[in-house]
């Protein structure tokens, strides 16, 4: 385990928000949470981004070399916290970001500073302070959103790409009108659901303290303008804003030649399906559809998953 550190990321001089808008999850909420014992990292982001401070995993030696798991709507870098032993014990060094609004992250209040171009300026930010060149990644869910136009504009900084639960943008993604029914859902409850949302898309019994676990970064609803955001700046319609950045870095991905691996669950093929064949380096690799598993398929099957990405990345 490396020991806890906090990183400051000079940047420009640009007029910083007032610090009252944001929130810091405390400490003691992630006392005790079951199976994770990581110490935390922080990236404290300068410039336009001051009082900002970007939480992250970092574990392992990487003597073969680092990767980094992006998580997804709903979750933060707990959801990996079965993965990293067996990555760790490969030999790489693995870190793993909580977005901004997430996790052990700073949390605006204000919900539109949760905008694509600010999840790319931050994801960029903890890429290019954190990681070296030829650092791979693990793209979970919405992970990728931000994690496509940050690869496509510095594609030679990359090494591997690992998709799991990614959607392709529009016009007709598979799992469209699954999407739209579900965002109504979820606002139609008085409390955003965190830990629920991920027990929802597990096969297995998740226990009550793990699903708590999925709720701990968010003492009240005030600390939820991340999660309650990301559905609104997800494209689902061509004519929003939001959706010509990723649709752009889409494109791009036809001319990224890095190898590319999917490991999706068994119902979600159509979406491993438009990956393949969108990157041309996903041509021939083992790609996979798990059984007994569902969205949060890292939940369901962390050791079959991190062998699979181990096996990837020595090939």
């Amino acid at each position: 385990m490396r020991p806890p550190r906090t990183m400051r990321m000079v940047r420009s001089r640009t007029r910083s928000r007032p610090m009252s808008e944001i929130l810091r999850t405390p400490d003691d909420c992630f006392a005790g949470l079951p199976d994770y014992d990581f110490a935390p990292h922080y990236l404290e982001l300068d410039g336009e981004d001051a009082g900002l401070r970007m939480h992250y995993l970092d574990e392992g030696s990487g003597e073969r070399g680092e990767l980094v798991l992006l998580h997804g709507q709903g979750s933060w870098c707990y959801i990996y916290r079965h993965m990293i032993g067996p990555l760790v014990a490969a030999g790489y060094r693995v870190l793993a970001p909580d977005f901004i609004g997430f996790g052990r992250s700073d949390k605006p209040a204000d919900g539109e500073r949760h905008t694509h171009a600010a999840h790319h300026r931050w994801l960029q930010a903890f890429l290019d302070a954190c990681t070296s060149p030829g650092v791979h990644l693990y793209c979970f869910d919405w992970g990728s959103n931000f994690a496509l136009p940050v690869i496509t504009g510095d594609p030679g900084r990359y090494g591997k790409l690992i998709f799991s639960s990614a959607q392709p943008p529009l016009p007709n993604p598979p799992g469209k009108q699954w999407f739209l029914d579900w965002r109504a859902r979820m606002f139609a409850q008085p409390k955003f659901p965190m830990g629920e949302m991920v027990a929802e898309g597990v096969v297995r019994e998740m226990s009550v303290a793990e699903i708590a676990a999925y709720d701990a970064p968010f003492p009240d609803e005030r600390y939820k303008a991340g999660p309650k955001r990301f559905p609104m700046i997800h494209p689902v319609v061509l004519e929003e804003p939001e959706a010509r950045v990723y649709i752009e870095a889409w494109d791009a991905m036809r001319a990224w030649q890095g190898p590319a691996l999917t490991l999706y669950n068994s119902n979600d093929g159509r979406s491993a399906q438009a990956f393949q064949q969108q990157i041309p380096g996903a041509a021939g690799q083992s790609h996979q559809l798990l059984p007994d598993c569902s969205f949060y398929l890292i939940e369901d099957h962390p050791q079959r998953l991190a062998q699979a990405v181990v096996d990837f990345l020595a090939d």
